[in-house]
């Protein structure tokens, strides 16, 4: 599972990428930001994207829609990284398209089954 990790603070995108990278079916890529995010998505044909909500230059929700618009990208599933758990928010993500949401901090140990949970959720 070839997974793109998209978040602008360091140490989430390293404790994330230790805790998914445990799995040795999982290959991580990382993004600090939008449009870099949007790049790798296209060039590498990701199984998944793990997306912050807030980023330093587009926000998730419009890297979201961008990816949407895009034939090569459109059905890659997405699931939001973000600190604001509030059920409105969460509904307004999933109105999107996104699969889910996974609160900050998250617990390293149950990364990877919370991902794989998700996805396996609309499977």
């Amino acid at each position: 599972m070839k997974v793109l990790l998209v978040d602008d603070d360091p140490e989430i995108r390293l404790i994330a990428r230790f805790a998914l990278e445990r799995a040795p079916d999982v290959e991580v890529l990382e993004a600090q930001d939008g449009a870099t995010a949007l790049d790798i998505a296209i060039r590498e044909r990701v199984d998944v994207i793990l997306l912050d909500r807030f980023l330093p230059d587009l926000d998730g929700p419009e890297v979201l829609e961008r990816l949407r618009r895009d034939e090569r990208t459109r059905s890659v599933p997405v699931v939001f990284l973000t600190g604001v758990t509030r059920e409105s928010e969460l509904d307004e993500l999933r109105s999107l398209g996104a699969r889910g949401a996974i609160a900050k901090p998250f617990d390293p140990r149950h990364l990877l089954g919370t991902v794989r949970a998700l996805l396996d959720s609309r499977a």
